[in-house]
């Protein structure tokens, strides 16, 4: 029984020790070896004259993780060596874990105390005609949280929870926090693993829009429009301004809302083909699909425009996307007969860019002479299918993007997503590779210029792009 009891004890030490040591240094190894064989940007961002400096940071990393027994810490330095590569679309995520376990690691995370309730309560109690405070809710509905002004000096405004998946973050707990600036907010935002999200921001018409991250809309204390009983609060708006123009606000291109999307524009149809003026509104739009805006582009178009051809980038582990969703039944059958056939063809050609190569053109069957004037407003919250987006209304002699450059996350796309070998996290790469790189034309960590640049202390961007228009005509 005593021997028992000792192997007992040794077997939870053992386990005590596997739970501590997450083997940072295998994981940097597997993830240095995978992005250096499998991403097809590295021969792009690590060249002759700056492979020293990389390695030098990869060294520096490699240290740190040999120092590492700690999971999250480990998660931190490894995603820290990948923003090398300065492509958004290189991800990693903490998998699914026991929700207790995750639970207590963020016991202790700053909280303020109220629910949703209490909350309703304190807003009723406030004249809020010259404020922002409510209950907002992000466009994907996975958050919910309640805005208050900060009772710190240093910060003017503070997000808690008030719903979300009560896992990794619990009712009260902090999750942003808004200082003012000239231009608008600068934000902390701590993402679903609470990792620091350091972002800018703004707050118009009860619409939080954060820099790549999508927007939030109050839903309490309810907006001063009224709106019938049977009338769903759209993510999407467009209103007219005045006789002469609309506005279309765009905060995403998620497949999600694609026929939200359309359906707007389809009842909104003879309005746009009768106004003259049409200001969209991408800003801080962090991507999506292109299939999303698809339905818009007639009324943008006005001839043939180019677009660059995208390759594949044919290693053993890219190409095992391909026939993963070959067997994939939530596809049709068509679908998975297509996935099989373009894994095997990738097979065939390991370690090339497989696909053609330079520019194509495409035209539309459709196009609407009106609107004759349209302005799209573009910041560097907009990125990946926003950028694409972008790119095609530029073609278009209707059309003068103005504001600031865009995110640059475009080059490299059709995302990867595979386990660490030791760890329950996930590593999410692109596998293929714009030919526009070839020609000078690459994004990333650029962005696309607009055609018209607005200064940093214009307040009002819409009212700035309606002038434009107004005096265009």
């Amino acid at each position: 029984m005593k021997n028992a009891v000792i192997l007992m004890g040794l077997l939870m030490f053992q386990l005590n020790l596997m739970a501590i040591d997450c083997n940072c240094t295998k994981q940097f190894e597997w993830l240095k070896i995978t992005l250096e064989f499998n991403y097809p940007g590295f021969q792009d961002k690590v060249k002759k004259d700056n492979k020293a400096l990389y390695q030098e940071f990869t060294n520096d990393h490699a240290l740190k993780a040999s120092k590492i027994s700690d999971e999250s810490e480990c998660f931190e330095v490894l995603l820290a060596w990948t923003k090398w590569f300065k492509d958004e679309h290189i991800q990693m995520r903490m998998g699914d874990q026991d929700p207790e376990t995750v639970r207590a690691k963020f016991k202790d995370w700053p909280k303020i105390d109220f629910t949703e309730e209490t909350f309703k309560t304190y807003l009723s109690q406030k004249d809020l005609s010259n404020s922002d405070e409510g209950i907002y809710t992000s466009d994907d509905g996975s958050y919910k949280i309640g805005l208050r002004k900060s009772k710190k000096e240093s910060i003017d405004y503070e997000g808690f929870i008030l719903k979300a998946d009560s896992v990794y973050w619990m009712p009260g707990q902090v999750k942003l926090s808004m200082v003012k600036t000239k231009d608008g907010y600068d934000v902390n935002y701590y993402m679903r693993d609470h990792s620091l999200n350091e972002v800018t921001g703004s707050i118009k018409d009860h619409v939080i829009s954060f820099s790549g991250l999508g927007s939030w809309y109050r839903s309490f204390p309810p907006s001063p429009k009224p709106v019938s009983s049977n009338e769903k609060q759209s993510i999407y708006k467009m209103e007219a301004l005045d006789d002469n123009t609309m506005l279309f606000v765009i905060p995403t291109m998620n497949e999600s809302y694609r026929k939200e999307f359309k359906k707007l524009v389809k009842s909104n149809k003879q309005k746009l083909k009768k106004t003259e003026n049409l200001i969209i509104d991408v800003r801080n739009n962090g991507g999506g699909s292109d299939f999303t805006y698809f339905s818009l582009r007639p009324f943008i178009y006005t001839q043939a425009y180019t677009w660059h051809h995208t390759q594949n980038y044919s290693t053993k582990i890219n190409n095992q996307k391909y026939h993963d969703l070959g067997s994939d039944k939530n596809y049709p059958a068509l679908y998975r007969w297509y996935f099989k056939r373009k894994g095997k063809s990738l097979d065939k050609k390991l370690g090339q860019m497989v696909g053609k190569k330079g520019p194509g053109k495409s035209r539309l069957w459709k196009k609407h002479k009106y609107p004759r004037n349209i302005a799209v407003l573009m910041n560097d919250g907009c990125a990946s299918s926003c950028e694409q987006f972008v790119l095609f209304a530029q073609q278009s002699t209707k059309v003068t993007t103005m504001g600031t450059n865009s995110g640059g996350v475009l080059d490299y796309g059709n995302l990867h997503s595979i386990s660490f070998p030791e760890a329950n996290w996930r590593l999410n790469y692109p596998t293929t590779r714009k030919s526009a790189i070839d020609y000078g034309l690459g994004i990333d960590g650029v962005g696309i210029e607009p055609d018209l640049r607005i200064n940093e202390g214009e307040q009002d961007w819409v009212a700035f792009a309606q002038n434009y228009l107004e005096e265009k005509k």
